[in-house]
């Protein structure tokens, strides 16, 4: 082999500097793409686990309701949105019901201690009386939360009969 082949091999047997730039460069936009990701997938979570938690608790809510005898069921739910909640809404039943009891769903709020570790952000549940005879009721549960500054809001239509 000849002295000039020797060197022509050595020189390119390793990478330019600029090669190595255009190489951190891509590999720098790849790791800020999966960053991107890791974070979008973290709130998607923290998303997923509110709506969780407000299912449950609309949940418990019916079966609360269901609980009821019939005959009390108007005595001890009063027809809701009634006074201020949180943050001044008119969506948070009253503290007592009209026959000075504590409302059966203040557990379901924000300003009582949870159920579970970390309550939902302002969560308020109350009932909606749709309509009501000595035969059957018919009546909305709804629940309300804070997420992402936003307000979520969902409700189930239930009927109960006399039996």
């Amino acid at each position: 082999m000849k002295d000039g082949d020797m060197k022509a091999k050595i020189r390119r047997a390793g990478f330019t500097l600029v090669e190595i730039m255009i190489s951190m460069a891509v590999l720098s936009f790849v790791l800020l793409a999966f960053m991107s990701i890791m974070t979008s997938s973290t709130g998607l979570s923290a998303t997923t686990r509110e709506q969780l938690l407000a299912t449950y608790d609309m949940q418990s809510a019916v079966e609360d309701t269901l609980g009821q005898a019939y005959s009390n069921f108007l005595l001890n739910y009063p027809n809701g949105p009634t006074s201020n909640g949180v943050s001044g809404y008119a969506n948070n039943p009253p503290n007592l019901t009209p026959g000075g009891q504590v409302h059966p769903l203040e557990k379901y709020w924000s300003t009582t201690a949870p159920n579970h570790q970390k309550p939902l952000r302002e969560e308020q549940v109350w009932i909606e009386i749709v309509t009501s005879t000595a035969d059957s009721t018919s009546y909305k549960i709804h629940i309300k939360y804070k997420t992402k500054g936003y307000y979520q809001q969902d409700e189930i239509y239930m009927i109960r009969a006399a039996r």
